[in-house]
């Protein structure tokens, strides 16, 4: 698990009345290599103070889809029963721009992506409550975020230092599908989220 996301909790305990949810969030993750070379494109941005600090919660990703509930526990036991691909290597062509501001690496929603995504979505959207329209399979644009929602005058800084670390077009090898409870924050961290991870299947 990565060391910024809390601590697993049972998917019953954050659908239960009173639990600090607002957005359920299912991700596609990398190999150690791609991960850390992400990383390290968050950090080095963050320094130059590029970077959205929201990132640091979560590690380098792919969203498969997000809801703002579920209408039970058995979406694991689905999604185990629904999900038939082994690891693949998913390629990343170019560094895109979202109308939002968000700079991120992007690619194509084709092959084996898309059999996962299409997999996946067969036990996500029955229980899904809100899903978010921009990730279901005729809009999904699969992408692995460099700056949330930045400001376009920072994006030749961000996008150099990216393309430093990161030389394109990039293979990632995807080896697992993780599910995490996304919180509102209070206090003195009120302006970050609580992350909550309750699902991590390895990919056979």
């Amino acid at each position: 698990m990565n060391p910024s996301i809390a601590k697993s909790q049972s998917l019953a305990s954050l659908l239960s009345p009173g639990a600090n949810v607002d957005t359920f969030v299912f991700y596609l993750t990398f190999d150690q290599e791609f991960r850390a070379k992400v990383s390290l494109v968050w950090r080095e941005c963050a320094e130059r103070g590029l970077q959205s600090s929201r990132l640091a919660e979560v590690e380098p990703h792919i969203t498969l889809g997000a809801s703002r509930s579920l209408t039970g526990i058995e979406v694991e036991r689905d999604m185990r029963h629904s999900l038939r691909t082994s690891p693949f290597d998913f390629i990343f062509e170019e560094v895109a721009t979202f109308p939002n501001g968000t700079l991120y690496f992007s690619g194509k929603a084709s092959g084996r992506f898309a059999q996962a995504h299409e997999q996946f979505s067969r036990a996500f959207l029955p229980k899904a409550v809100g899903a978010e329209e921009y990730y279901l399979p005729q809009r999904i644009v699969p992408h692995c975020t460099i700056l949330e929602e930045g400001i376009v005058e920072q994006h030749p800084a961000a996008i150099k230092i990216a393309t430093r670390h990161i030389t394109l077009p990039t293979s990632a090898r995807v080896n697992a599908l993780v599910g995490v409870a996304l919180g509102t924050a209070t206090g003195d961290a009120a302006s970050s989220r609580n992350v909550t991870e309750f699902m991590r299947i390895p990919l056979r």
